[in-house]
Formats: structure tokens, C-alpha cells, sequence
């Protein structure tokens, strides 16, 4: 796997062209929900864009922890490798051997005080498929990190009444390994797979009824 390399000069200077590639793209971007921003914590969201990697750089410059790393495919980091020195690292689910290596890494990290994100899809998926399908990492991750919070995060886009796009991102609450329903691992991931789902889709419908008002521009 290829581990991330932080590099705070670097980010300074993605953050410059960043900003104004997602100014450009979006009318407006959306935030809901209150984050601890000096807790280290396991952000879980849904992928459904490529634009999903440099939403989370903005967030995590806005509203969300700045020394949260994401996980993301090691074709992608390959390609996009400068993703590396803003705190991506990588995995490759084709070798069990590697995404052990990534789970390890990743508690390594939040051991050291920092937060990670992660898409437990695994994949980009259409944000309107349901019912919405997990990968078991995640669960394991929890299950060795059990008094650390998860932050489920979904994310919905749309054209409204702007030329461009809109996007809206809003935090659940947080919970624990205990706090899902279900004994076994399997039931605990389809409780995370539930809960994860109804929180996009109250997400959906707030943009379908265009009740904003509770969100935030960043």
C-alpha cells in the first residue's frame, strides 16, 4: 500500500487551487451537523463522484477534523498521486494482504491522534442506488477502535435553479461499535448499512422539499 505523506506547504498550495476549481463548479456547497473537530474519529461516507476527493479536502478545511486521511484505491492514488502529500493513502481490494495492511495503517493514524475518512462502498455508486451496500472493513475497523467515534457523513448533489451545480454534506451523530443493533459483525454492518442509508435519504428529501435553511454555506 502507499502511505500518505503530509506535507503542509503542499496543502497550503492545493488549497489555493482547490477552492477555486469547486467556487466554479458548484453554486453553493451545504453543511449540516456539528463535528468535534479535536476528537480523532472514523468518517464514513457514500461515493457517488469524483468530485467526492476534493469535497473532503474542502471540509476538512472548513467544518470537519484537519488531520483526517482518506483512504482511497490505489489505481486513483497512482493517478492522482499528489493526493498523497494532503493525507491520502491507499488500498488495494484485490490483495487481502493489503487491506489488512490499510485497516492497520488506518488505526495506526487514529492511535496517533489523527482522523481518517473512509467510502466503505468500496466503489463510486449512483447516490440514488438502494439499498446502499457496505464492505465488512469498515466493521472490523470499528470492532478494534471501539471507544472511537464514527461520523456518518452522505452527500447529495443536484441542478436546482443555478446554472451549476449544488451540493449539500451533512454529519450524523456520532456512535460506537456498541451503540449499532445486531451481536454478530454481519448484523452490526447491515445496522451501519440502515442507518447510513435513511440519513441520505433524508439528505435527498430535504433537497427535493428545498429545506435548506438548516445548512450552512461554506
Amino acid at each position: 500500500m502507499i502511505k500518505a505523506r503530509r506535507n503542509l506547504a503542499f496543502e497550503w498550495m492545493m488549497r489555493r487551487v482547490t477552492l477555486p476549481q469547486i467556487r466554479k463548479q458548484f453554486e453553493t456547497v451545504y453543511w449540516s451537523g456539528t463535528v468535534e473537530r479535536n476528537q480523532p474519529a472514523i468518517y464514513i461516507a457514500n461515493h457517488s463522484s469524483w468530485w467526492d476527493g476534493l469535497l473532503y479536502f474542502h471540509l476538512r478545511h472548513t467544518v470537519i477534523d484537519r488531520t483526517t486521511h482518506i483512504m482511497m484505491h490505489e489505481t486513483g492514488l497512482r493517478k492522482f498521486w499528489y493526493f498523497r502529500y494532503i493525507g491520502a493513502y491507499s488500498v488495494n481490494k484485490s490483495s487481502r494482504r493489503d487491506i489488512i495492511e490499510a485497516l492497520n495503517y488506518s488505526k495506526e493514524l487514529l492511535h496517533q491522534g489523527n482522523s481518517v475518512w473512509i467510502f466503505p462502498q468500496g466503489d463510486e455508486f449512483s447516490q440514488e442506488k438502494r439499498p446502499l451496500e457496505l464492505e465488512s472493513g469498515v466493521i472490523h475497523l470499528m470492532q478494534q477502535l471501539p471507544d472511537v467515534p464514527i461520523i456518518p457523513l452522505t452527500t447529495y448533489y443536484w441542478f436546482g435553479h443555478h446554472k451549476k451545480a449544488e451540493v449539500a454534506v451533512h454529519a450524523g451523530q456520532p456512535l460506537t461499535y456498541q451503540a449499532l443493533v445486531g451481536t454478530s459483525r454481519k448484523e452490526k454492518l447491515q445496522s451501519l448499512e440502515t442507518l447510513l442509508e435513511l440519513q441520505l435519504n433524508q439528505l435527498k428529501q430535504d433537497v427535493v422539499e428545498e429545506r435548506m435553511e438548516r445548512y450552512q454555506r461554506i
